[in-house]
């Protein structure tokens, strides 16, 4: 317990005792009980109130520092961001031993041991700018948003020899060691594992694992490592296009089909004179690979073997899967091309019956379009007809209206003349009375009216007739009767109710 739960621990014992318990031990004691505390932790803290009158931890007494805080910082100074320091060179110069200045740094200062990380040494000054270079254009990229993805390969020796722990052994005489263990056997082309992935901020992708002696080649990486694994986690993990894909400079990895593959994907890369090269460093994936190395080789190889027998069983079961499945989509396939063929057949005696009576219906709709252009032209000559009458029948009004006054002008002059006498009779027998001529008048009046009035009802005849026609097209074929009207809408006809609607 540390020391401020302590004296939380303190203070909730002695408020209980003083305000719930009325200041009774016993109460106390049976209470925190019951909550898994020690007794004699109770009894500790009551008695130290009842004493002191406190809870806090009171100062303790305790030896001086080997080092004060003066000697100390002078030794930060000496070892901070150094290398070739010795503790046990630094504890002879300050006259202690080599564990207090250990143990001082490590609990009085944040100064802590550090492995180097191996870095390769460049040559030239040109191998020296080029990583520099090429590292602050991708860091620019960086920080634009870009995600990294970084891709490489790893061999590792089926013999174990490249861990750490199998390069040494321990015997207490090294001459009763057997030859397989005083010495490491190497062939000249030993026998490797090579293993692909693809690492991002995302995750790993899928690994390949291939056993080979020689490099890889562009084939290999170009089917096996872009089109199986990082293109599909690619199309997984960075869908929104905002990533960059960082590989070493291997000469399978910008080999000219990679490269074309890469652009028919629009996967953005880095191109090969801006690839900083040699700076395992700034590569996170390199440290994935060492710390697989320091993995126990015999563990490594038992997991691989299990992982190869595991896959290959799930493999084969996924065959077999797929059998059955392409089997019974064979079946499936030949139900629905039966199923397709009776509804094609189905169609086509549909579409033959169709068109059976569409035909039939186009012959009737033809005759009725041919009907109606009779009765057109019967209506047009009616029509024709009813005008020539009413231009009779103006012509006849406007000489009943002449003939009225002629003979009105005759009567006033036969009323304004003296009285005849028999010889004068031929004259009277020659010129009419005025109530004979109006008397034959109003007989060609009716004669008009009765000519007029046949025409009408001829043509209110002509109308009914046209409205069955229509209403007959409408349910033979709904677009005959507008085309029908559409044909005689130019002619010069006295158009009835049905023809407005039309």
């Amino acid at each position: 317990m540390r020391r401020d739960e302590r004296e939380v621990l303190s203070q909730r014992i002695c408020n209980f005792y003083c305000d719930s318990a009325n200041k009774s031990v016993k109460t106390t004691v049976n209470y925190f009980l019951k909550q898994n505390i020690s007794r004699r932790t109770i009894y500790y803290i009551l008695s130290k109130y009842l004493k002191y009158g406190i809870t806090k931890a009171l100062p303790r007494s305790s030896r001086s520092l080997k080092l004060s805080d003066k000697k100390l910082k002078n030794i930060v100074k000496s070892v901070n961001n150094r290398t070739g320091v010795s503790q046990r060179k630094i504890a002879k110069d300050s006259h202690v031993h080599q564990s207090t200045i250990s143990r001082n740094l490590r609990r009085r200062t944040s100064i802590r041991i550090r492995k180097r990380r191996i870095a390769p040494k460049m040559d030239s000054d040109d191998q020296e700018k080029r990583p520099k270079r090429n590292c602050g254009k991708l860091y620019r990229k960086l920080l634009r948003g870009f995600d990294l993805i970084l891709d490489d390969e790893k061999y590792f020796k089926l013999t174990g020899d490249n861990v750490n722990c199998n390069q040494f052994f321990y015997s207490t005489d090294p001459t009763t060691a057997s030859t397989d263990i005083k010495f490491r056997k190497e062939k000249k082309f030993q026998a490797k594992i090579m293993i692909w992935m693809a690492v991002s901020s995302m995750g790993i992708s899928n690994v390949y694992v291939y056993n080979s002696k020689q490099a890889i080649n562009q084939d290999t990486y170009l089917n096996e490592c872009i089109n199986k694994r990082l293109l599909p986690f690619i199309e997984k993990h960075h869908q929104n296009g905002n990533y960059l894909f960082w590989s070493d400079l291997a000469s399978a990895h910008y080999s000219k089909s990679v490269q074309e593959r890469l652009s028919e994907k629009n996967v953005p890369f880095v191109i090969c004179k801006d690839n900083p090269p040699n700076v395992p460093q700034v590569r996170p994936i390199e440290t994935l690979w060492n710390l697989l190395e320091q993995k126990d080789f015999d563990q490594w190889l038992s997991s691989y073997q299990q992982i190869f027998e595991s896959s290959q069983k799930h493999l084969q079961e996924q065959a077999t899967a797929i059998k059955n499945e392409n089997e019974q989509l064979q079946k499936n396939m030949k139900d629905i091309e039966s199923q397709l063929r009776n509804i094609q057949e189905a169609v086509e005696c549909k579409e033959e019956a169709l068109l059976t009576e569409l035909k039939s219906k186009d012959a009737a709709l033809e005759s009725i379009r041919n009907e109606n252009d009779q009765l057109n032209g019967e209506l047009q000559r009616l029509r024709n007809e009813i005008q020539r009458l009413q231009s009779a029948y103006d012509n006849s009004v406007s000489e009943i209206s002449a003939l009225k006054l002629q003979l009105d002008d005759r009567f006033l002059l036969a009323a304004n003349t003296p009285s005849v006498d028999s010889d004068q009779s031929f004259e009277i027998i020659k010129h009419p009375l005025p109530s004979l001529a109006a008397l034959v008048i109003d007989v060609r009046a009716e004669q008009v009216n009765e000519l007029i009035r046949s025409g009408k009802e001829a043509l209110e005849h002509q109308e009914s007739i046209t409205q069955q026609l229509d209403k007959h097209l409408n349910d033979m074929h709904p677009s005959g009767t507008g085309e029908t009207h559409a044909h005689n809408a130019d002619e010069p006809t006295v158009l009835s109710s049905t023809d407005q609607q039309s």
